[in-house]
């Protein structure tokens, strides 16, 4: 038995609910046999957001844009205790969060059990009072978490175009930077960039590997805030997509013979683009798997925000607004499943 299943079932037997129940309930899930593992959901079809935990606490909407459309649990679970997507100190109130939900209103918020006949109040005892899990037993306040420091990101912030065939590389950069907040000015990147060998007016970025560039990012920005920028190379187009809207991202495809910023994903399953020349090769502000597989190999440029540093630290609400504010989205969420399914 695994130290999940094992505290899994302690707590369901707290609850009044049946471990066997539950652990298969879990098990259509996230399981139990890692803290924080990932679901997501955030690509074609459903765009609605990531998912962690065993019990699979959504993410998306209001606040979580990045991951996708759909509000759901994660969000209120966060609220409440301030730990951040996936981190996996947060398992065990994970779980006590999630039990806590299917003694007061059932299975009826997850998917995966219904799979298997777990339904409405299956395995849990009516008549066995439970309260809510005691605020001494919380890791969150045990352990006062921090949330994951991240780095500001605006995927919608300007790109300049450029004004010739060479400076590609080099307004890519300037709108990776002001995704982040900073505003570097136009004459200053270009003079830097080719004062520093990294660009030439004859032919451009220098390094196709993007390694010179992400060192040049992390030296002039990244030094001052605690975070680096880093290179990819090949890179594939799940790659890419897998950070796009999250990280910030620059790719540079050798046929394509141009780099462009990585705004995001679009609905139809295409990049979303910075692209500082509009139309170049055919492709717009928009790019397709067919596109990039032709226009390749790609490299890139990027910053895993979850690594950086938080600009400026993120506080807490007190935690009887956090409470209140995770029964509304708690309230919502379970509002929405309970509405008539479309026909």
């Amino acid at each position: 038995m695994t130290v999940y299943q094992d505290f899994n079932r302690q707590e369901s037997l707290r609850r009044g609910i049946d471990p066997a129940v539950s652990e298969a309930a879990w098990n259509t899930e996230g399981g139990l046999t890692e803290p924080a593992r990932l679901g997501d959901f955030s690509g074609p079809p459903w765009y609605s957001g990531k998912s962690w935990y065993a019990a699979q606490l959504h993410y998306g909407g209001a606040g979580y844009e990045a991951f996708g459309n759909t509000a759901g649990m994660g969000n209120s679970f966060t609220a409440l205790t301030g730990w951040q997507p996936g981190d996996p100190r947060a398992w065990r109130d994970a779980l006590r969060y999630a039990l806590d939900a299917v003694k007061a209103h059932g299975w009826g918020a997850w998917y995966g059990p219904a799979t298997i006949g777990i339904v409405g109040m299956r395995g849990v005892d009516p008549n066995f009072y439970w309260a809510g899990t005691p605020a001494h037993e919380w890791d969150y306040l045990k352990e006062k978490p921090v949330p994951t420091p991240q780095l500001p990101f605006n995927p919608d912030a300007k790109i300049t175009p450029q004004p010739d065939d060479w400076s590609c590389a080099v307004r890519s950069a300037q709108w990776l930077l002001r995704s982040i907040g900073r505003n570097p000015g136009d004459q200053w990147v270009v003079s830097q960039l080719i004062d520093g060998g990294l660009v030439t007016r004859e032919s451009g970025l220098q390094d196709g590997s993007g390694a010179a560039l992400a060192a040049w990012i992390t030296r002039e920005y990244g030094a001052e805030g605690g975070w680096t920028a880093a290179s990819a190379n090949p890179v594939t187009f799940d790659d890419v997509a897998a950070g796009a809207g999250i990280n910030p991202t620059l790719i540079g495809g050798r046929a394509w013979n141009h780099w462009s910023g990585v705004r995001g994903m679009n609905a139809d399953g295409t990049l979303a683009l910075a692209n500082p020349s509009d139309g170049w090769r055919g492709v717009g502000q928009s790019m397709s798997r067919v596109q990039f597989d032709a226009l390749g190999p790609f490299s890139a440029v990027y910053i895993d925000r979850a690594g950086a540093v938080a600009e400026p630290p993120i506080v807490l609400p007190p935690a009887d607004t956090r409470i209140a504010r995770a029964r509304e989205l708690l309230r919502q969420a379970l509002a929405v499943l309970e509405e008539p399914a479309p026909v």
